[in-house]
């Protein structure tokens, strides 16, 4: 599935009872997983800014850091 230009994707291991106990959270929010984690994350890094530990507004890097792969 195609992504917008201005966002990443990323690939996430976790074990098989953490997704199970996502799910659930993300159900009762009336979420998808995904989203929930987005919102989840968004709302920790808005958090960490409010607490002084990130700036307003960080530069976005250069997009040839953004295909950092597992090719090791």
């Amino acid at each position: 599935m195609a992504i917008a230009k201005h966002n990443d994707r990323i690939g996430l291991t976790v074990t098989k009872e953490f997704k199970i106990k996502l799910q659930k959270l993300a159900d009762d929010d009336g979420r998808n997983l995904s989203n929930y984690i987005v919102k989840v994350l968004t709302d920790h890094v808005e958090q960490q800014r409010k607490e002084g530990k990130l700036p307003e507004k960080i530069e976005q890097e250069s997009s040839d850091n953004s295909s950092d792969s597992d090719n090791s």
